[in-house]
């Protein structure tokens, strides 16, 4: 269904902690060295690399090496997908698409929780 790397749950548990969300927040106005992350997160550096690398293995961010500093970007398919996944849980029956049957598009279900 989506090409996100890792589970929902990991991915949340990843999301879980507020120097992740703090970096998410900065890679949302655009990609940024380590440099500039270090002291809005004001952490430690092998911290700070702990939560980068956390982040980069679940795909929501990823990295490029450009001489000797390392730039950080969100990944726009990670939060497209992610987006869409969310969204699922959170629209309302009504707003979510159908099938032409009134039902939500693959719901093969009888019964009429959809």
């Amino acid at each position: 269904m989506f090409a996100i790397k890792q589970s929902i749950d990991v991915i949340y548990k990843a999301l879980g902690d507020n120097n992740r969300l703090k970096i998410i927040e900065l890679l949302v106005a655009g990609e940024r060295c380590v440099c500039e992350l270090q002291p809005v997160v004001d952490c430690a550096p092998s911290t700070l690399s702990h939560h980068l690398k956390i982040l980069e293995q679940v795909g929501v961010i990823s990295s490029q090496k450009r001489g000797k500093w390392r730039y950080y970007h969100l990944c726009p398919t990670f939060v497209t997908e992610f987006l869409q996944a969310n969204l699922a849980l959170f629209l309302p029956k009504s707003e979510q698409a159908n099938d032409g049957r009134g039902k939500p598009h693959g719901c093969t279900t009888k019964l009429s929780c959809c």
